[in-house]
């Protein structure tokens, strides 16, 4: 097993980062989801994440469906302020979902 490594800011940025570009990917393929996934294992290979954060990540990630991280993306670039402000927290709220996976 890996020992932790110490979470810097540039770590949990990525994170955030991670939900963000995995959330907001457009409607072309792949999907938003699909997006997130590879993300979530590259981040795992390149940051050393443990093979328990990321696994905790890829099941947080699975709890969502690929329509509903879909339309978290869509509905981030609406015009709409409410529409808008409502995917901004969703997606905050999955941010939070993938940061409690890590240690």
């Amino acid at each position: 097993m890996k020992a932790a490594r110490h979470r810097t800011p540039t770590r949990l940025a990525a994170i955030g980062l991670l939900a963000a570009f995995g959330a907001v990917a457009c409607e072309s393929q792949p999907s938003a989801q699909r997006v997130a996934r590879d993300i979530i294992q590259t981040l795992a290979a390149s940051e050393g994440l443990s093979e328990a954060e990321e696994q905790c990540m890829l099941e947080r990630l699975d709890e969502y469906d690929k329509d509903e991280l879909q339309d978290i993306g869509n509905d981030v670039n609406s015009e709409n302020a409410e529409v808008r402000q409502a995917a901004v927290d969703e997606l905050l709220g999955f941010e939070s979902d993938l940061r409690d996976c890590i240690n």
